[in-house]
């Protein structure tokens, strides 16, 4: 019977501490995403990062991706100790979803749960009126402009005037800013303009939708490339920097709320 406990605290030691990497052996991870959200699961990229040293390879970071239901798979990796992150397209609205596996000659399984942050958590929207939308886009203008917090204000308002694509703006909507003109033009007019003009930076509003009880929003402070041609080249598009805020509506009228910004 003494016998039978001692490997039992033995087999137990085993199991919690971090085991020596054995070269040449190879194990797998298989998983699913469970979201709230069905696409939120489905085509992420998933990485596996190994967090100890591995003499066999050099190669310390693994991607896979999410089919449509939100499984993904590790079909081969070194034994040893990973952390596995979720990088979805909208990470910053998610809580932290990564966690430590100990990957052994055989497969793992591992589920990881994306939760709303706090301030999207609750009862889902279903859909945004161009009224929303429009108070949303005075809102982020305001901020981005009025108030210079987007990234490279000087160069965007040199001239008294900031263009705006019309990509997610309701049909109809003129905005209008205190001090500036808001040039309302597509994203063809745009790139037609470059094109004569030379290059220039506009906003565009990347993303304005529902995501748990939120409103999800992304402003993007954009060059548009005046050497490509919109007949003939492809249009290129330089990058400049951005807001991201969740708007939540409370008595009827939406509340902003800063959650990342960036320059390129």
């Amino acid at each position: 019977m003494k016998v039978v406990i001692i490997l039992s605290i033995l087999l137990a030691a085993w199991l919690a501490t971090p085991q020596q990497v054995v070269p040449g052996k190879a194990g797998a991870i298989s998983g699913s995403l469970v979201g709230p959200e069905s696409s939120a699961a489905a085509g992420t990229i998933v990485v596996a990062s190994r967090l100890d040293p591995d003499p066999s390879t050099q190669i310390r970071t693994y991607t896979a991706k999410s089919d449509n239901k939100g499984h993904f798979d590790f079909p081969s990796l070194p034994v040893g100790n990973y952390q596995v992150d979720v990088f979805s397209k909208d990470k910053w609205l998610f809580k932290q979803t990564g966690r430590s596996v100990q990957v052994r000659d055989s497969r793992t399984t591992v589920e990881l749960r994306l939760q709303f942050i706090e301030q999207c958590e609750g009862a889902a929207l279903n859909n945004l009126t161009n009224a929303d939308r429009a108070e949303i886009i005075r809102f982020m203008l305001d901020e981005a402009v009025t108030l210079k917090s987007i990234p490279s204000y000087p160069e965007l308002t040199a001239k008294k005037q900031v263009i705006l694509s019309t990509e997610n703006v309701p049909p109809g909507q003129s905005p209008t800013l205190p001090g500036v003109q808001v040039l309302l033009l597509s994203p063809a007019q745009i790139q037609d303009r470059a094109n004569h003009e030379g290059d220039l930076m506009y906003l565009q509003f990347e993303k304005i939708e529902p995501r748990g009880s939120c409103a999800a929003v992304t402003l993007l402070n954009n060059w548009a490339d005046g050497t490509s041609t919109i007949e003939t080249g492809p249009k290129t598009f330089m990058g400049e920097g951005g807001l991201q805020y969740v708007f939540t509506k409370r008595n009827g009228v939406w509340k902003g709320e800063f959650i990342t910004g960036w320059i390129t």
